[in-house]
Order: C-alpha cells, then sequence, then structure tokens
C-alpha cells in the first residue's frame, strides 16, 4: 500500500497500513477529548464493515460494506487543520454529502456542502476516513459558484452550468464552500481498495 512519509529529528520515517490507520485514530481521538476541531464529540462513522479489512492490502470486500443511513456520518474529513464530520443526505451539522454523490473509493464524483460561517481553509490534499477504509484526493482547481436550486449540484458562476456530472465515471470529489461560494475540485489520489 502507500505509506505516508514524515521526519524525526531530520531522520525520514515511513508509514504505511495499519500504523497509519492507527495515527488517524489517535488523532481523531485526541481532538474529540480536546474538543479543539470541529467534530462532534459523540459523532460515529455508521459506514463499516462487516469483516476485519485486510489492512496489509488496505482491501475490503464490498459485501463487507453497509450503505450509509440518511443524515448519519458517512465520513470524517481532514484537510489541514480541519476535521469535520460529513453527514449523508441532510444534516445539522457544518457538512453534508448530497445524495446524487458516489461512496468514497466507488469511483463517482462527491458533492460536499460545507456551511461554516467562519469559513474554511482547505489544503491541498484531502482524506476521508469512513468506516470501511481511507480515501486521499489531491487539490485540482477552485471557481466561484452558487448552489443549483435544488442543493443537489453548483453552478459555475461564470459559465453558468453545473460543475458536477454524476453520471461521470471518475472518483472526484467537489467541497462546496457556502461561506465562500468557492468550489473546490480535488482528484482521487488513492486509498482503500473495494474488492468483489
Amino acid at each position: 500500500g502507500k505509506r505516508t512519509c514524515f521526519y524525526k529529528n531530520d531522520e525520514l520515517i515511513q508509514i504505511g497500513g495499519k500504523m497509519k490507520r492507527l495515527i488517524s485514530l489517535i488523532v481523531l481521538l485526541c481532538l474529540c477529548n480536546t474538543g479543539c476541531s470541529k467534530v462532534d464529540k459523540t459523532s460515529q462513522i455508521p459506514i463499516v464493515s462487516t469483516s476485519e479489512p485486510d489492512l496489509a492490502e488496505d482491501t475490503v470486500k464490498l459485501s463487507d460494506i453497509i450503505a450509509p443511513k440518511y443524515e448519519e456520518t458517512l465520513a470524517i474529513m481532514f484537510t489541514d487543520d480541519v476535521v469535520l464530520d460529513i453527514d449523508w443526505g441532510a444534516s445539522s451539522k457544518n457538512a453534508v454529502v448530497v445524495p446524487e454523490s458516489g461512496y468514497p473509493g466507488f469511483g463517482k464524483p462527491m458533492l460536499v456542502i460545507v456551511s461554516d460561517p467562519d469559513g474554511i481553509k482547505f489544503g491541498n490534499t484531502v482524506t476521508l476516513e469512513t468506516g470501511y477504509g481511507q480515501f486521499t484526493y489531491l487539490f485540482k482547481q477552485k471557481q466561484d459558484a452558487v448552489l443549483s436550486d435544488s442543493f443537489e449540484n453548483v453552478i459555475s458562476k461564470t459559465e453558468r452550468t453545473e460543475i458536477i456530472n454524476f453520471y461521470e465515471v471518475t472518483e472526484k470529489l467537489f467541497i462546496f464552500d457556502t461561506a465562500s461560494g468557492e468550489c473546490f475540485e480535488y482528484s482521487f489520489s488513492g486509498g482503500t481498495k473495494i474488492t468483489l
């Protein structure tokens, strides 16, 4: 699988698979316990695998994945210093995936609408952690946009057309920030493999 690298005392350290998941979990638990993140302390990720994923290969069987429930947490998003719960379909929280979206790892576009009055600085990398795996996306572009009347897509202010083609078979992550009116597009970089 892919490895994450960092430096400690000028020495290159590589981590991957189980260690990366453990570090993500520790960071999440620390943030939840200190209250210094936007993650709801009672949040759970309802999309789960009914069996342990093969962490050595970072794979999970499709038959072991349970679909998300409407208005419940789909994933936790990590980008720079931001950690957000993302609900499926509708939410009273700050971030929601519209129902027309695919799921992380399934090769379809996803639209996350973020509603934070202070605005959020999105980084060059976004990671979505679900109950069945971890998925990373790299920044591609941003553009000024508005939500469509149906709240199911975003409209480019310059081209006046829908930005997302939900019928496309390419996994992309679009994040619309209601505070700034910007739509950030990320391309899929890698993550847990879903097998039959």
